[in-house]
């Protein structure tokens, strides 16, 4: 089980400051506009019955695999593909990690000289995405700073 801490602000209820006006939203029919429902795929989540070998050399047994679209880019750029991706516990300054299958998948190069993968779009043409140096440096001053939490003894094999 992973441990949760909760910080707790040292301002009472009263002392806080209230916003001078809420706004009201509302959502419009063309908002929801590619969409595939239901977007809350959690109980297609597939066991996995092998371990994951992590960055740090750890063994990590993911807790399923799931399978879902992923679009790159958009307008005559975009390109569909349905991606497997194994769900772990562990923290990282990561959301996902692009495998090499969805990589073949999308018959893209990635050079990281360049910061840029070419792929192709589902029109057929080369498009690129490019990287963001600033964002990748931010990502790795954060992953400096996170404590290394260890795996717990249910995760391990």
């Amino acid at each position: 089980m992973s441990q949760h801490r909760h910080v707790v602000n040292a301002l009472g209820v009263k002392d806080r400051p209230r916003p001078s006006s809420i706004p009201s939203v509302s959502f419009l029919e063309a908002d929801i506009k590619g969409i595939v429902f239901p977007h809350d795929d959690l109980q297609y989540l597939r066991q996995v019955p092998y371990p994951v070998i992590g960055f740090n050399g750890s063994t990590i047994r993911p807790e399923g695999s799931l399978v879902l679209q992923v679009r790159i880019d958009e307008g005559a750029a975009v390109r569909d593909v349905m991606t497997k991706f194994l769900m772990v516990d562990v923290p990282l300054v990561y959301n996902a990690i692009v495998s090499r299958t969805m990589i073949h998948e999308v018959q893209a190069v990635v050079s990281t000289y360049h910061l840029t993968m070419i792929y192709i779009s589902n029109n057929g043409f080369p498009e690129r995405v490019r990287g963001s140096q600033t964002m990748a440096r931010e990502c790795y001053m954060t992953a400096l700073k996170q404590p290394c939490r260890q795996p717990s003894m249910d995760s391990v094999s």
